[in-house]
């Protein structure tokens, strides 16, 4: 490599060898293509003043669109608005307003009331996480048609949007979303003795959603299996792109329908294997391309409505989202499949190859993002969102590369350090413009991987410094509203807080004050203090394993950070 690269790689890597960099390590990295990405230099740049410059500041340099750089941020927060979901308010879309509540669910004849948290759905989860064309379901909620639309669909639909609502009036969501899933699970049963349909699959995902916060998992586990076979059944992953004669726009609702479910459903599933460190269920991504209209040519405009939050109508391009988180959910896929089927005790500088290539592929992707992806100063809850998550990523699966006894902890740390000053401005962005309630489910995740972050550096330094003490407050005040739509969310966060108090750490004012709320709430014996327990954690981890990257692992590691922590809970087999 010395004899045969250009000069400047070759500077570089003479360089490393001269510093202590281990021999197989250096050349695992060269072939992962890190080395490559890290000495792409500006026309103005030397090798030597590349050198000299911190990861940081290149990927900065190299790679603005996933990391630019920080400067300070002041916007204002935003002010809630009326939260009653009995209020008529301004909705996602006018379709809305025709709907006939009786004619779908038992639960309510409150027109209202559905129409609200429809909306809130469609506003906030939907934009991340779509898993059906939301035109062709509102043409048949309004209208009564069958072919987008169920009752089964729209139960389960609610049900799930009643999670959101939690934490914007948990005494309501907690009344409502029983009754809501009670009724799907009845439909649900009745349906499994008549023939499939295309709508059993993102009802599927909708109730795996409910169990999920509800702690059950098994439940949860078995509706994501019959969304997968139901999905095989019906062909949705053999289907091939096509192009549809404009004069056929029958064949083509009839095509894009089922190219939404079945890509949301590959999306769904990658990001449940990512958080849960799991195989993914689905063999391959479906065969077919997203067509020219989801890579956004003609960039179709549609009103986002900030469900309940007062804000102007603001634009934003669905479909352009869609493709995107699409082709990041593609390489994730493509990680966790070569990333399940190595050998747990396959050599490190393995590991390490599958996970920056991985990362240079995200790179790439973040290149080519279209300039409505970008973050700005305008940027919407969904772009917001699909960056958290990107480092979010980053960060999990360089995590088990960290240790002391792995040559390639420096690099990796560097590159999650990067990664985690991006994902704290994204989420001082998300809370003081946004301020939610309501969020959108892909942001737990990237929170809490933060949050956890955060609190490892605490654990680590001996005085915290103005920046961490911050970012800290503000992850806990978000963890403790996501709470209160996922119980578990609760009892993760008190127990991070009761480590770094029982490790003698000076912890900021405004984190004592919430480890004292949930110390209370987790006390009590009604639905806060008990719906932890139903949530099955494994406590046994060993970081250093690349298995414990992602976000069940961490989960694991807060309650193995102190024995402690896990008095008078009770773990069964498997649990």
């Amino acid at each position: 490599m010395l004899k045969s690269r250009p000069e400047p790689e070759a500077v570089v890597i003479l360089q490393r060898l001269r510093n202590g960099d281990d021999v197989g390590s250096l050349v695992s990295l060269i072939k992962a293509g890190d080395l490559m990405t890290e000495l792409k230099t500006s026309k103005n740049s030397s090798p030597n003043s590349e050198l000299s410059q911190p990861l940081q500041s290149m990927l900065n340099l190299h790679h603005p669109n996933a990391y630019p750089p920080l400067p300070p941020l002041g916007d204002p927060r935003a002010e809630l608005g009326q939260r009653s979901l009995e209020q008529p308010r301004a909705v996602f879309d006018d379709r809305l307003k025709r709907v006939v509540a009786a004619r779908w669910t038992k639960v309510t004849e409150n027109d209202n009331v559905v129409i609200n948290l429809i909306s809130l759905y469609l506003s906030w989860d939907h934009t991340t996480l779509r898993t059906l064309d939301e035109d062709y379901f509102l043409d048949d909620l309004s209208a009564g048609g069958s072919e987008y639309c169920s009752p089964l669909l729209v139960n389960a639909m609610l049900c799930a949007a009643s999670l959101n609502y939690a934490t914007i009036d948990p005494a309501t969501s907690r009344r409502l979303g029983p009754r809501f899933f009670a009724e799907a699970e009845t439909l649900w049963a009745a349906e499994k003795t008549q023939s499939s349909t295309l709508v059993q699959v993102p009802a599927a995902i909708f109730l795996s959603m409910w169990c999920r916060s509800s702690g059950l998992e098994e439940l949860s586990t078995g509706f994501i299996s019959e969304a997968v076979r139901l999905a095989e059944e019906l062909g949705l992953f053999d289907m091939e792109s096509q192009e549809i004669d404009q004069r056929e726009p029958h064949l083509h609702r009839i095509w894009r329908g089922r190219a939404v479910i079945a890509w949301g459903l590959f999306n769904w599933q990658t990001i449940h294997g990512f958080y849960l460190n799991m195989a993914p269920r689905i063999r391959n991504p479906p065969h077919f391309a997203l067509g020219p209209e989801f890579r956004g040519e003609g960039r179709q405009q549609y009103p986002w409505n900030p469900f309940p939050l007062i804000r102007p109508y603001q634009i934003f391009y669905k479909d352009l989202i869609f493709k995107a988180y699409s082709d990041l959910f593609a390489l994730l896929f493509e990680y966790l499949r070569v990333h399940d089927a190595s050998n747990p005790t396959a050599e490190r500088a393995l590991e390490y190859q599958h996970t920056s290539l991985l990362h240079v592929k995200m790179l790439e992707w973040a290149d080519d993002l279209p300039v409505e992806l970008l973050r700005g100063p305008e940027s919407l809850p969904m772009v917001i969102d699909l960056h958290m998550f990107y480092h979010g990523i980053i960060i999990g699966i360089y995590r088990p590369f960290t240790e002391a006894q792995c040559l390639m902890k420096r690099l990796a740390r560097e590159t999650m350090q990067a990664s985690s000053s991006q994902l704290m401005r994204l989420l001082y962005i998300q809370r003081y413009r946004f301020d939610g309630p309501p969020f959108t489910s892909m942001t737990i995740g990237s929170v809490h991987i933060l949050t956890f972050s955060l609190f490892e550096e605490l654990a680590k330094a001996e005085d915290v410094d103005p920046e961490t003490s911050f970012y800290l407050v503000l992850c806990a005040e978000a963890m403790k509203q996501y709470g209160d739509a996922y119980a578990a969310v609760h009892k993760l966060l008190y127990d991070l807080i009761g480590k770094a108090k029982r490790g003698g750490r000076t912890i900021p004012e405004g984190i004592d004050l919430i480890f004292k709320d949930l110390e209370t709430r987790l006390s009590r014996r009604d639905i806060d203090g008990d719906a932890y327990k139903k949530c099955p954690i494994d406590i046994q981890i060993a970081i250093t394993d690349p298995s414990g990257s992602r976000v069940q692992d961490m989960v694991k590691a807060t309650y193995s950070l102190d024995a402690d922590g896990m008095q008078g809970i009770r773990l069964e087999d498997g649990e």
